[in-house]
C-alpha cells in the first residue's frame, strides 16, 4: 500500500523525534513509566528518533509499539512541536488496537489515566524540562480530545488511517482532582 508523505497526509511539524499519545473514548490517556525512571522521568509518553528512511508515522507507531506494547492507529496530530532536553518532539494522536503486548526494556509499566490523574503522575517527574514538555503535551491532547472525541468512537469507517499494521515494525485508575493543571471535571 503506497502512502503519501507525512506532510501531505498529516501536516505534522518537522521534529527530531516523533511519538504517539494514545487515547480511549472514555477520556483516558496512556502513560509509560520508563525503566528505573531514566533521566528523572516518572511518567511520560512514547517517542523516539527516526531510523534511517523512516517517516514520522513509522517512527511514532514503532515507538508506541516498543515502549507501550500497543499496536495503534493514527487518528490525528497534536499541533506544533514540544521541546525536550535533547530533542524537539512532534506527536500523533492514536487509539489502541487490541490488547497490549509486552513493552521493551525501556518501559517499566504502562497505565491508563484520566487527565487529572495523568497530570498528577507527570508532576512526579524530576526532569524539569521533560515535566514541562509532557504537561504541555497533556494539555494539547485534552484540547484535541475536546474537539475530536468522535474520532475515537469511529470503527471500520476510519479506513485510510495509518496503523502499525501498515509497516513491518516487529522487534520492535482512580480519579483525582488537581486544579493546578486546570482540567475540567472528568466525564462519568
Amino acid at each position: 500500500m503506497a502512502h503519501r508523505s507525512s506532510e501531505q497526509c498529516w501536516g505534522i511539524a518537522q521534529a527530531t523525534a516523533y511519538g504517539g499519545v494514545l487515547l480511549r473514548p472514555n477520556g483516558e490517556v496512556l502513560l509509560r513509566e520508563p525503566s528505573n525512571h531514566f533521566d528523572g522521568y516518572v511518567w511520560t509518553f512514547a517517542k523516539g528518533r527516526p531510523e534511517q528512511g523512516d517517516t514520522p508515522e513509522q517512527t511514532a507507531l514503532r515507538e508506541v509499539l516498543e515502549e507501550t506494547g500497543y499496536r495503534a492507529e493514527i487518528i490525528g496530530i497534536l499541533p506544533g512541536t514540544f521541546a525536550g532536553g535533547t530533542t524537539t518532539n512532534a506527536y500523533f494522536v492514536m487509539r489502541p488496537l487490541g490488547v497490549p503486548g509486552k513493552p521493551d526494556w525501556e518501559t517499566q509499566s504502562i497505565r491508563w489515566a484520566n487527565f487529572n490523574d495523568a497530570a498528577f503522575r507527570i508532576e512526579q517527574t524530576l526532569n524539569p524540562i521533560g515535566k514541562q514538555r509532557d504537561l504541555e503535551i497533556l494539555r494539547a491532547a485534552k484540547s484535541w480530545l475536546d474537539i475530536n472525541h468522535e474520532l475515537l468512537m469511529a470503527g471500520d469507517e476510519t479506513a485510510g488511517f495509518i496503523t502499525a499494521g501498515d509497516w513491518d515494525i516487529s522487534g520492535a485508575a482512580g480519579t483525582a482532582h488537581y486544579p493546578a493543571i486546570g482540567f475540567p471535571a472528568e466525564r462519568s
